[in-house]
């Protein structure tokens, strides 16, 4: 699961999603708080990665809401936001940083969120005693 980025391209990408550079074993500061999106991600990525536990989710982005995505016309296609997840398997511990993106289907947003990074997604794997 792990992508193979150098501390740079981490500090680079880190800067880029969120704004702010973090040392690998820091866990991000939340910048805003939403149980409802922050529970729709957490079971996402439970679906997406079954073998690991999403333990808790940080509103972490330069937006604390979802963000709306429009087409060249002006119509709602999908909203997003980025977030950050602390994960646990077994002994083994990382923060997943990446942009979500759920679909407007014409009257409303629904669906499963999916994971929308584009090139925006931090993983870094962190001694879970920081984790609780």
């Amino acid at each position: 699961m792990i992508r193979h980025l150098t501390t740079a391209a981490l500090i680079a990408v880190s800067l880029t999603a969120t704004g702010t550079a973090r040392a690998d074993d820091e866990i991000p500061k939340a910048k805003g708080h939403d149980a409802a999106i922050e529970k729709l991600i957490a079971s996402n990525y439970t679906r997406i990665y079954p073998d690991w536990k999403a333990v808790k989710v940080l509103l972490t982005g330069s937006r604390t809401s979802w963000e709306i995505q429009r087409a060249p016309n002006g119509n709602i296609v999908s909203r997003s936001i980025y977030a950050t997840i602390l994960t646990r398997k077994a002994n083994e511990c990382e923060v997943y940083s990446t942009y979500w993106e759920q679909q407007y289907d014409g009257k409303s947003f629904s669906g499963e969120v999916q994971e929308h990074g584009q090139g925006a997604t931090v993983e870094t794997k962190i001694d879970c005693a920081k984790i609780k």
